[in-house]
């Protein structure tokens, strides 16, 4: 049997699906086609979209043309304990992951659309922030991000940069748009509070003038002229969308 036609017919097809979780209408996985421990990398030539039956079939494959490899070896080994001792196949493996994916979405819709986990993810998202604050202020740690960073972006084209920041304005679209209206008008005024101290250049709104950022998107949020969140009011001002608001 040609293993190796068979992986690359499947990576091919996933290809022509493209690398968009979001018009795919199906359970996928992400999957790099040269192996990390073979020297693949995060760019976004080496990675594809496969369903969970592809994903395990591709697994398996890569194991039997590398049997000395002992990292393919143990990840094809962990995906095929998902499934029963009695019925261990690509099928099962595709239908059990999909059915535990469904499952997840499921219950995070059902928390955050729970008024009071509101106040828990606030603080949750607190805790998180002092501790990138402290994590930001250890030079080393920064030298080492910028370096990989760099390194990461410098073998990416400008074509995959813009993808993947596309992707990146998504998600995070996605993701504020299925928060709770109480949420959200918490998260406004938090954010709003933490930049009411902070000096920016002036803001002009309409014939107002702010000389703090904080200011200008409580005036904004509180006579309901802007409903989304501080980052994307940031963009607005800058690049001048709405008539009147711009930098002075």
């Amino acid at each position: 049997m040609n293993y190796k036609r068979i992986y690359d017919e499947i990576i091919n097809n996933a290809r022509k699906r493209g690398n968009n979780k979001h018009t795919l209408k199906y359970y996928t996985e992400r999957h790099h086609i040269l192996p990390k421990c073979q020297g693949g990398t995060n760019d976004l030539h080496n990675l594809v979209l496969l369903t969970g039956r592809e994903h395990y079939i591709c697994h398996k494959i890569l194991f039997k043309l590398n049997p000395d490899n002992y990292k393919l070896g143990t990840s094809w080994i962990l995906m095929h304990r998902v499934v029963d001792n009695n019925d261990k196949n690509s099928k099962t493996y595709h239908r059990l992951k999909e059915a535990f994916s469904k499952l997840c979405s499921k219950r995070m819709q059902e928390y955050y659309l729970n008024p009071e986990n509101s106040e828990r993810e606030l603080a949750r998202i607190e805790k998180i922030k002092k501790f990138q604050k402290n994590y930001r202020k250890n030079s080393n740690i920064n030298h080492r991000v910028s370096l990989s960073m760099k390194l990461a972006h410098a073998n990416r084209t400008a074509d995959e940069k813009l993808i993947i920041g596309e992707n990146i304005s998504k998600a995070r679209k996605y993701a504020w748009d299925t928060k709770s209206d109480d949420y959200k008008n918490q998260y406004k005024s938090a954010c709003a509070l933490v930049w009411v101290d902070r000096k920016c250049r002036s803001i002009k709104i309409s014939d107002l003038i702010f000389n703090r950022l904080g200011l200008a998107y409580k005036y904004v949020i509180d006579n309901s002229m802007f409903t989304k969140s501080l980052a994307v009011f940031k963009n607005y001002i800058k690049d001048g969308r709405i008539d009147g608001w711009h930098y002075v």
